[in-house]
């Protein structure tokens, strides 16, 4: 211990350059230090514990068992490159009291000519035709964009299929739920996969999402770039198709309109919520809207109706692609405390 703090640089603060004038509390990791035995012992760790969570697994086929064991094998490999790769991880937070709000940023440098730096530098170029999909006066919002790299294509789908699978597991093990429902949400579900998994293939993630509480209304928009947003409302059509002739269960209107090229459906229905905050949040009456076009998807929570979706369709429209970082989100807590209050008194 006292050999490695003979070690120290002789001025520290030149190891954190501008950090401590960006922000308020900043932490800088320099990976590159970390002795490779304490990484070997890290991901020996991973190997036992990923060991022991398939030695509990049961009711797998062979042929199910072996998938898994590839994917993990191969997770493992990509938690090492990201180990040996990694060259400085840095985090900081900052706190405005002028502009009354407080931001969190992350970064990572990778070791030079390495293969998850050459994957950084492609991203570096990357757009977004979402950074102006927001609900007016939003309270919450975010955004992001990833270039899926060829090689990583097959392991993300596997990835998400295993996650599939655990949905699917815990639907199983939903007891008062009949079956016909099971099957049903089982099949909407693979059909949405199979879409998602078409759209790992194209190498592209993009979109956002924001939530407004004005006027003490809650309101929610997504949407985001798919491989076949028609093949996506077929999805919904024929799910829908099959559900029973229940006052109950929320109406479905397909195709009701078609607005700058996006198609236009409804999912509308009594809400009967016993909690009164709840009640006050959601209101008395349910009111989706869906749209979809040939590569995208729009889905909004809102009991005025489409207005807002109309209106996020005519700014997408007239929107170039801008350059853009992964992700991106902002809260404002002010406004969310205010309708909590509001609706909770």
């Amino acid at each position: 211990a006292e050999a490695a703090l003979g070690n120290l640089p002789a001025d520290p603060t030149a190891a954190i350059g501008q950090l401590p004038q960006k922000y308020d509390i900043a932490i800088k990791v320099d990976a590159s230090q970390i002795p490779e035995g304490m990484k070997q012992m890290a991901l020996e760790q991973i190997r036992i514990g990923y060991e022991r969570s398939l030695a509990v697994q049961q009711g797998q086929t062979e042929e199910e068992m072996a998938a898994a064991r590839e994917m993990g094998e191969a997770s493992i490999a990509q938690v090492e490159q990201l180990m040996n790769e990694t060259a400085e991880l840095v985090f900081g937070w900052n706190v405005s009291a002028d502009e009354q709000r407080t931001y969190i940023d992350t970064g990572v440098k990778f070791v030079e000519g390495s293969k998850l730096a050459e994957q950084v530098a492609a991203a570096a170029d990357a757009t977004s035709n979402y950074t102006g999909f927001v609900l007016p006066g939003a309270s919450a919002k975010f955004r992001f964009t990833s270039e899926i790299a060829e090689s990583d294509r097959e392991l993300t789908k596997n990835s998400f299929r295993n996650s599939i699978s655990q949905i699917e597991g815990q639907l199983d093990q939903v007891g008062d739920l009949p079956q016909e429902a099971k099957d049903l949400i089982v099949e909407l579900i693979n059909g949405l996969a199979d879409i998602t998994e078409k759209t790992i293939d194209e190498g592209k993630f993009d979109g956002g999402g924001s939530l407004s509480v004005a006027d003490d209304t809650l309101r929610i928009m997504i949407g985001g770039q798919v491989s076949d947003g028609n093949a996506l409302a077929d999805q919904f059509k024929q799910a829908a198709a099959k559900l029973p002739d229940d006052p109950n269960i929320p109406k479905f209107e397909f195709d009701y309109e078609t607005y700058n090229g996006v198609t236009l459906h409804r999912v509308s229905g009594p809400l009967n919520i016993a909690d009164p905050a709840a009640s006050r949040v959601f209101g008395d009456q349910l009111v989706i809207t869906i749209g979809t076009g040939p590569k995208n998807y729009i889905v909004a929570l809102d009991p005025s109706g489409d207005a807002l979706v109309k209106q996020a369709i005519d700014k997408m429209a007239g929107q170039s692609p801008v350059k853009a970082s992964p992700f991106e989100g902002v809260i404002a807590l002010e406004n969310i405390h205010r309708f909590a209050q509001a609706v909770s008194p």
